[in-house]
């Protein structure tokens, strides 16, 4: 019934949460951002805006406007360096956020309710073991990993991939993958060489490490262990991962390939990449120098997508024609 958005900023989480009924202290530690935020929910009687250092609040000292105890917090921690404009860089190390990962430790072990946005890309490692982790792509962008503490933690899951549509207004779940253990505890995928169809798993069963499951999904496995692409005989339609048909296997070699694109007209060309020393833009622009681009050319468009695997003869590179089923 009640939250605390702890470190609220200029109160979009907060607004979310008075939009969805419930009552909500926002508690930031600048006064002008806070005053914003404040204005932001000027429409909901139910949500006030606190000036307060989250890390000298303890919950008990948070109260709804009725007086009554606030039932779960939130917390979006800040995870930029100090400095102004494009000189402000992103932080990974969570002791180093606003607040600390310590403080975020200190108030789980409460035992209150909480959820806690980190950034998508936050090391597996340091995720406390009783937390519930979820990785939440959108529209097929990683854009957050939460961590859920005490009742809003998932009994008997420690990872969770959570795969969102495109909708930016109305995010429908399209797939949730749960995962009972930790990475570290994941049994090996098996591994081995290409088959007739490449699987491109959604970030966010990549981030959570559960990549696993889709060659399982698949009767497939991986081209390499540490290589999130998964080859099967088999096309099968994913929510949670593209499939792409091999057309071709071209060696990694640009001569190669610039021939290849001029041979088959290819005026338009995608290029991605897994586990070689390549960039796929300039690439990409080296392959098409010369090509025509200009309306009625006639051209086609590719995708290669270039990547590695040990076979018995020592490992294999190379560049696949691809084409989404």
């Amino acid at each position: 019934g009640s939250v605390a958005d702890l470190g609220c900023g200029l109160g979009a989480d907060t607004l979310a949460f008075a939009r969805a009924g419930l009552c909500v202290l926002a508690v930031e530690i600048d006064p002008h951002t806070a005053a914003c935020a404040a204005a932001n929910l000027r429409s909901f009687p139910d949500a006030r805006v606190l000036v307060g250092d989250v890390e000298q609040l303890e919950p008990g000292q948070l109260r709804c406007p009725d007086g009554g105890a606030m039932t779960a917090l939130w917390l979006d921690p800040a995870r930029r360096e100090s400095g102004r404009g494009r000189t402000r860089q992103r932080i990974f190390d969570p002791e180093a956020f606003s607040p600390p990962f310590s403080v975020i430790r200190r108030l789980a072990a409460t035992g209150v309710p909480m959820g806690v946005k980190m950034g998508p890309g936050m090391d597996r490692a340091a995720i406390p073991p009783e937390a519930t982790a979820e990785w939440v792509s959108h529209g097929g962008d990683v854009v957050e990993v939460v961590l859920w503490f005490n009742a809003l933690a998932t009994p008997g899951v420690r990872r969770r991939a959570t795969v969102l549509g495109p909708d930016p207004l109305v995010p429908r779940a399209l797939h949730v993958l749960d995962s009972p253990v930790a990475a570290e505890q994941e049994p090996a995928a098996p591994v081995g060489p290409p088959g007739a169809y490449l699987y491109e798993p959604d970030g966010a069963v990549i981030r959570s490490g559960q990549v696993r499951a889709l060659a399982e999904a698949v009767d497939g496995h991986l081209l390499d262990e540490r290589i999130a692409y998964v080859t099967s005989d088999d096309a099968r339609e994913l929510d949670w991962a593209r499939c792409w048909r091999i057309a071709a296997r071209l060696p990694l070699h640009e001569k190669t390939l610039r021939r290849w694109v001029r041979e088959h007209g290819v005026t338009s060309l995608t290029v991605k990449k897994r586990g070689v020393d390549v960039v796929p833009e300039r690439l990409r622009r080296r392959l098409l120098a010369g090509a025509s681009r200009g309306p009625g050319s006639g051209g086609r468009h590719a995708t290669l997508l270039a990547t590695r695997w040990d076979e018995p003869g020592g490992e294999q590179r190379a560049c696949f024609v691809v084409e989404p089923v």
